[in-house]
């Protein structure tokens, strides 16, 4: 038997997990800029804490148009029983306690009418006022904002020990790439000795 028939699936195997592992490596390390061979070489974690613009931007500008469209879109019909009970208790309980002479004039009939035209009135109103708040609370600067803070509240070692914790238990992420990589020498070995037929 050819030792070459071991040693390729032997090699892609051991090359696959390698790899894996520098990969997963190169997310947090080296957390300080590395030259190499003229080559600036960072992980990608500590990449983001020191560059954090180049993704919290569009990040940014995504969430504030995801909400934007939310609030344009807002279903009132939700908080409706809400508002018709507070304007039922308004009309007819409070109103007569803040103003009892107005209240004497206003009769079942007129509370109704007063209730519809509130109603519209808030309709109108509550969309503008939910974009309003959105435009000064939610607008992209202070998204952006609140993510680079999280970026940066966020210290690599905590990030790589809760990473590595996940990736002991997924059990995928361990034996995916071996596999993979036997797969990838037995296909080899095949092909190898097909063309030598």
């Amino acid at each position: 038997m050819n030792i070459l028939y071991i040693a390729i699936p032997t090699v892609t195997t051991i090359s696959a997990w390698a790899t894996s592992r520098l990969m997963m490596w190169g997310i947090f390390h080296p957390v300080a800029p590395v030259k190499i061979a003229g080559l600036s070489i960072q992980g990608i974690l500590p990449h983001l804490q020191q560059h954090p613009k180049s993704i919290t931007t569009p990040l940014a500008h995504a969430i504030n148009n995801t909400i934007l469209q939310q609030s344009h879109t807002a279903n009132l019909d939700t908080v409706r029983p809400l508002i018709e009970q507070h304007l039922d208790t308004y009309l007819t309980v409070r109103l007569k306690e803040k103003m009892p002479v107005i209240a004497s004039f206003i009769g079942p009939a007129t509370t109704v009418k007063l209730k519809e035209s509130m109603i519209e009135e808030i309709d109108t109103l509550l969309p503008q006022v939910i974009n309003s708040y959105v435009l000064t609370e939610y607008n992209h600067k202070k998204i952006e904002e609140k993510l680079i803070a999280a970026i940066n509240n966020t210290h690599a070692n905590n990030l790589q020990k809760n990473a590595a914790q996940h990736f002991l238990k997924s059990k995928l992420l361990t034996v995916a790439p071996l596999v993979l990589g036997m797969l990838l020498g037995f296909i080899t070995d095949i092909l190898c000795y097909v063309l030598t037929l």
